[in-house]
């Protein structure tokens, strides 16, 4: 399999305003209780480096959110690394909407990369990382990337190797 052009804007989490990352929506933030924050390698919450995002909650709802276009039908391959977990998991999902309406959901307990793939079954997927209770976890790098089967990548490179008239 091969995969398409990155999907997410700002997945890596390099830029942020107002100490917000750039592209998502934060929801539910009410510091100190609840945040959304850029922080760095192996740090949680009140971590001061930079690069990476960290969702923290002692106990109610906070969450990222961004809508990103799709193409009904095709299947796409999403990821995600998680850096550091130091309090209880954090949901990643993907959909039309909140529930039940999920293309995909991956619960996020430790640190490792997370993948799992999923067909769109409307034109935008709405990418939501939250938590309703006491957590903090820091991850980076979330991608989505259409799935492009390898027999059709091999067939589109013959037909562009033909000479021009």
């Amino acid at each position: 399999m091969l995969v398409g052009t990155e999907l997410v804007a700002n997945g890596n989490f390099s830029t942020w305003t107002s100490d917000n990352p750039d592209s998502w929506t934060v929801d539910g933030e009410s510091a100190p209780d609840r945040e959304i924050s850029e922080v760095g390698t192996g740090e949680g919450h009140g971590g001061t480096g930079t690069g990476l995002c960290n969702l923290y909650s002692s106990g109610a709802y906070v969450g990222l959110i961004q809508t990103v276009t799709v193409v009904a039908g095709k299947k796409y391959r999403v990821s995600i690394t998680v850096d550091t977990v130091t309090d209880p998991s954090v949901y990643f999902e993907g959909g039309k909407s909140a529930d039940p309406d999920r293309d995909f959901l991956l619960v996020l307990s430790e640190a490792k990369t997370y993948t799992t793939t999923f067909i769109a079954v409307a034109t935008t997927v709405r990418l939501s990382l939250r938590q309703h209770g006491a957590t903090d976890v820091t991850f980076d790098n979330i991608s989505v990337k259409c799935d492009i089967p390898t027999e059709l990548s091999r067939t589109a490179q013959r037909f562009s190797s033909f000479p021009e008239n």
